[in-house]
C-alpha cells in the first residue's frame, strides 16, 4: 500500500537523485574499459563506467566528421573527383579505407556511406578535401561543433581516427554526439545502413555485419553501428538497438584486441541483453490518483482532494515492488477564495527506499467559492453577531412589552 505524508512546507531542497540503475561493470562482467548506455525513449543514462574519462576513440571520430560533411554538403548526389591528396600516407599509417581510387567520380552520398560502413579514411579525407580544401581546415569545423555541443573533454587533429597526440575524446562526449547527429535524417539513414553500392559500384558492408558474420553472433536488435579500433584505444563500438520494444544508445571503447576476439561487440550484446532481461517499465502514479486532502476555507466545500495531475512511468529493475512507493505532499494546508485556478499549491515526492524519485508540481484546478456563512463560523464573527442580533431582539421585546403595559394600563 503507498503511503502519504503531509507537510507544511512549500519546498523541500533536492539533496540527492535517485538512480536505481546503479550497476556495476564488475556485475555486468563486460571487457571495454569505458562504457555508457542510454534509454533513448526517456533520454536516461541507464548505465555508464568510466564514462568521462579521456581516451582514444579510434574509428568514433568518423560520427563527427560525416555529420559535419552532411551540415556542409548542399546535395549529397553532387560528384567529385579524388586527387592525389586524399591518399597520402594512409598506407604507412595502415588505416582502414574503403577502397576509393585516385581520380574516381563519385558523389558525396558515396563518400559518407564509405566513411561509416568500411570506416574508410579515404573517404574521410575526400569529403574534408572536396568540402573545405583540406584536412586541416575541416578539423576546425569539427572541432567548433564539439564546442557547439558542449563535448568538453573532446578534440580533434584528423577525420579518420588515427593516433596522434591531442585526439581524445570520452565515450559520454560521443554519446551527446551520436544523440544529436542521429537526430539528422540523412546521418540516421546512413548509420543505420547494412550495405551500400556506389556509383561506380564499389560494394559495401558495415563492419558490424563482417563482424557479426565472421563470429556468428546474433545482431538482429542491433540497428546502427560504427566501430572502431586502434593500439591506443582498443575495440570502440557505437551503437543503436531496440529490444522489447525499448531503444538503446551505447558506447563502449578500451576492449581489449587480444584473441581476435569481437569483445566490443560481445561487450554491447552483454549490455543490452541485461537490461532487456532485467528491467521494464514501472509506473510510480497514475494521473488522477488520489495524494491527500486539504482543507478549504470560507466556503460550502470543506475540503479540497490533491490528485496527481500527470502519470509518471519509469525505466526500472524488475525488482521494484511498486506497492512500497511514498508520496509526500509539500505545499499549503488550507485553501480558500483567495486561491486562483493555476495557483501552485505545493509539490508531491514520489518516494521508494527513502530516495526521491521523482516530484510533481501541484496547481489549484477548480474555482473556490466564497460563503459568508461559512466565513462568519469559520472567523467566530458570528458569535458577536448572534449576540447582537440577541441583545436587540431583548431590547425590542423589552420595549414592546413596556409599551404594551402602558396600554393596558390606560384602560
Amino acid at each position: 500500500m503507498k503511503k502519504i505524508f503531509l507537510s507544511g512546507i512549500l519546498i523541500i531542497p533536492i539533496l540527492f537523485l535517485f538512480n536505481l540503475n546503479s550497476v556495476y561493470a564488475e556485475n555486468l562482467n563486460i571487457d571495454s574499459k569505458y562504457a555508457i548506455i542510454y534509454n533513448m525513449d526517456t533520454n536516461e543514462v541507464l548505465y555508464e563506467y568510466n564514462s568521462n574519462e579521456i581516451t582514444s576513440i579510434a574509428s568514433l571520430t568518423k560520427i563527427m566528421t560525416c555529420i559535419v560533411a552532411i551540415e556542409n554538403i548542399e546535395n549529397l548526389d553532387t560528384k567529385v573527383t579524388l586527387g592525389k591528396d586524399v591518399f597520402y600516407g594512409l598506407v604507412e599509417a595502415q588505416a582502414s579505407v574503403a577502397g576509393f581510387k585516385y581520380g574516381d567520380n563519385v558523389s558525396y552520398r558515396d563518400l559518407l556511406m564509405g566513411a561509416m560502413l568500411p570506416s574508410g579514411a579515404d573517404a574521410t579525407r575526400a569529403l574534408a578535401i572536396n568540402i573545405v580544401g583540406s584536412e586541416e581546415a575541416f578539423v576546425k569545423l569539427m572541432n567548433t561543433k564539439a564546442k557547439e555541443l558542449n563535448l568538453s573533454n573532446t578534440n580533434f587533429i584528423n577525420t579518420t581516427g588515427l593516433e596522434a597526440m591531442g585526439h581524445y575524446s570520452t565515450v559520454q562526449d560521443i554519446a551527446t554526439l551520436l544523440i544529436y547527429s542521429l537526430k539528422n535524417d540523412t546521418f540516421k539513414e546512413i548509420y543505420t545502413t547494412r550495405e551500400y553500392t556506389t556509383t561506380n559500384n564499389l560494394k559495401f558492408s558495415s563492419t558490424l555485419k563482417k563482424i557479426s558474420n565472421g563470429y556468428t553472433i546474433d545482431v538482429s536488435h542491433i540497428q546502427g553501428s560504427k566501430t572502431g579500433y586502434t593500439d591506443e584505444a582498443g575495440l570502440c563500438m557505437s551503437s543503436i538497438a531496440n529490444y522489447s520494444d525499448v531503444n538503446y544508445l551505447l558506447i563502449t571503447a578500451g576492449a581489449d584486441y587480444h584473441g581476435n576476439t569481437p569483445r566490443q561487440l560481445l561487450d554491447a550484446i552483454k549490455i543490452y541483453s541485461y537490461f532487456d532481461e532485467n528491467y521494464s517499465y514501472k509506473t510510480l502514479i497514475n494521473a488522477n490518483d488520489y495524494i491527500t486532502t486539504i482543507k478549504i476555507n470560507y466556503s460550502k466545500e470543506k475540503k479540497y482532494e490533491i490528485n496527481s495531475p500527470i502519470s509518471i512511468t519509469k525505466f526500472l529493475d524488475n525488482s521494484f515492488d511498486t506497492s512500497k512507493i511514498e508520496y509526500k505532499y509539500n505545499g499549503v494546508n488550507a485553501i480558500s477564495y483567495n486561491n486562483v485556478i493555476g495557483e501552485k499549491l505545493g509539490t508531491v515526492d514520489i518516494i521508494y527506499n527513502n530516495q526521491l524519485m521523482d516530484t510533481i508540481d501541484i496547481y489549484l484546478n477548480s474555482k473556490i467559492n466564497f460563503s459568508l456563512i461559512s466565513f462568519l463560523m469559520q472567523t467566530k464573527l458570528i458569535y458577536p453577531i448572534i449576540i447582537t442580533i440577541l441583545f436587540i431582539s431583548l431590547l425590542i421585546i423589552k420595549k414592546t412589552f413596556k409599551k404594551r403595559r402602558r396600554v393596558k394600563f390606560r384602560h
